[in-house]
């Protein structure tokens, strides 16, 4: 007996399918790697696939190289294998030296609460900001 019309449109849909990569964020230290290898020489799709990442993600990476360096020069060596996206410098030099204060007041056995960690960041931001052009607002929020 032949297979039926259905049958057949079934198989013919499940061979067409394609396989999707699952979308994953890359943090700026792998994004600082592709840019190294992007400097080598190396071609988009041998990196996309040393890296396991789509040839247009990586293409994106190049194209952004000055904001990603930026980003990871003024920032904290903790984020970077956390952070998958470029951030405003400023906040990047906040972010480090609140973490220092911070440190500073834990070794000195002093607590510290969310609302006087937010209002020393909120100076820090302040301080390190006068006299910069175009100034992303700072909130210090909760989350």
């Amino acid at each position: 007996m032949a297979p039926t019309a259905k049958a057949t449109t079934v198989a013919k849909a499940a061979k067409t399918q394609k396989t999707v990569k699952k979308r994953k964020s890359v943090n700026l230290a792998t994004k600082i790697k592709i840019l190294d290898r992007l400097r080598e020489g190396l071609g988009t799709a041998a990196i996309d696939r040393e890296f396991e990442l789509g040839e247009s993600t990586v293409r994106g990476i190049g194209k952004l190289e000055d904001k990603i360096r930026t980003s990871v020069s003024a920032g904290a060596t903790i984020s970077l294998s956390k952070t998958s996206q470029a951030r405003n410098p400023l906040f990047e030099k906040m972010e480090r030296l609140l973490n220092i204060w911070i440190e500073d007041k834990n070794q000195k056995n002093m607590s510290l609460n969310g609302e006087c960690i937010r209002m020393k960041a909120k100076r820090i931001y302040d301080h390190i900001s006068q006299g910069s052009a175009a100034i992303p607002e700072f909130s210090a929020s909760k989350g």
